[in-house]
């Protein structure tokens, strides 16, 4: 075993479920929430609804939880850095551009209705849950990125090419070359039909 293999700590299969848990509380806070609101709750009419999203079905129900487990995984297996600092800034930062996204929607005068803000600056239940997730995952997920690079950058080199060579980079990796290939696909069957 190489130098660089045995500085790595390595992940015991049975503390994946602490990368687990975070996807499952992605995929529980996010998709199923919403989906709990969807058939429990009072939905707008005449007003495209949960489904009508395939980023909201796809993106939130499976790529979301699994990039959240993915970067966990990432993170755990290298060697912490002294500051964390950065991280926390990324962190802030994540969450003032999801609140600044919600605030666009909120205060467009003309909004393309849905089920989450059927109306200019009124947020249905789904809405403000949705919201608040947003905020919270932008947050998380700009964290998360950092301190990954950050861990990178601090590792030997040795060390972070084996781990990013990891089978578990190259399923997180391949699972979102082929979501971003659908969402070309459907951006440019949208484009068509304008």
């Amino acid at each position: 075993m190489s130098g660089a293999a045995a500085s790595h700590r390595p992940l015991p299969r049975a503390q994946y479920w602490i990368p687990a848990c975070f996807g499952f509380a992605v995929l529980m806070l996010g998709y199923v929430a919403l989906l709990l609101f969807w058939e429990f709750g009072a939905n707008p009419v005449g007003v495209p609804g949960l489904f009508h999203y395939r980023d909201a079905t796809w993106g939130d129900g499976l790529l979301l939880p699994f990039l959240a487990a993915f970067l966990v995984t990432l993170i755990r297996r290298l060697n912490p850095t002294s500051r964390k600092w950065p991280t926390w800034i990324a962190g802030v930062a994540g969450a003032g551009a999801g609140g600044l996204l919600i605030f666009t929607w909120w205060a467009d005068p003309h909004p393309s209705p849905n089920w989450t803000l059927p109306a200019p600056h009124d947020f249905t239940a789904p809405g403000k849950w949705h919201a608040a997730f947003l905020v919270a995952a932008s947050a998380f997920f700009a964290a998360a990125w950092v301190e990954l690079f950050r861990r990178i950058r601090a590792s030997e080199v040795g060390e972070a090419a084996e781990i990013l060579a990891s089978p578990v980079t190259a399923q997180g990796s391949g699972v979102f070359r082929i979501w971003e290939f659908c969402r070309g696909c459907v951006w440019l069957s949208d484009v068509a039909r304008l």
